[in-house]
């Protein structure tokens, strides 16, 4: 069985050399190749990433990803319900000071609402209870983000084309 994913970014790279290492920190499920199977998120990715890195194009990565043949090679790791498990890894590998060692080839799961920064702090200082962080770090739509951490877990993407938004128009061609 395959799953099709894709990459947002404004960032131009070949789609079948991937860089573990050129991955910006912090992150969820930390450092990694990050993809989505939702094609909308990945646009809004692409899109942030070209705000931030004020680059011209936007960029959606597509791949088909070996997935029957990941869980019976890899060690995976999935968080798919918004409770303490995920909430820990999370913040485990979004606190600069703790950085989350792992043996995950992959990590699959649910996005952190955008704000976690202050979240965190708020968390951290007493301020708010971790049923409280549970409720608020909730999107309120269905996300997904698909974490390649290892060499090992790049075998499982095959890349099958970039997907580009040049003039910021939203029309991508898939």
């Amino acid at each position: 069985m395959t799953r099709t994913l894709y990459h947002g970014t404004s960032v131009e790279f070949d789609g079948n050399n991937i860089d573990l290492n050129a991955s910006s920190r912090p992150k969820d499920f930390g450092n990694g190749f990050y993809l989505t199977s939702i094609y909308e998120q990945a646009r809004n990715w692409s899109k942030r990433s070209r705000q931030i890195l004020n680059n011209k194009n936007s960029i959606i990565k597509e791949y088909i990803y070996k997935e029957k043949e990941s869980f019976e090679t890899l060690n995976i790791l999935i968080l798919n319900e918004y409770n303490k498990e995920w909430l820990d890894y999370i913040l485990k590998n979004r606190n600069k000071i703790n950085d989350c060692e792992d043996n995950y080839d992959i990590v699959i799961g649910l996005m952190a609402d955008g704000k976690i920064k202050q979240l965190m702090r708020d968390y951290i200082s007493d301020f708010i209870t971790e049923d409280e962080l549970l409720e608020e770090l909730q999107f309120e739509y269905k996300t997904d983000q698909y974490t390649f951490k290892t060499k090992n877990s790049l075998n499982m993407l095959t890349f099958i084309k970039d997907n580009y938004d040049k003039d910021g128009s939203g029309s991508y061609g898939k």
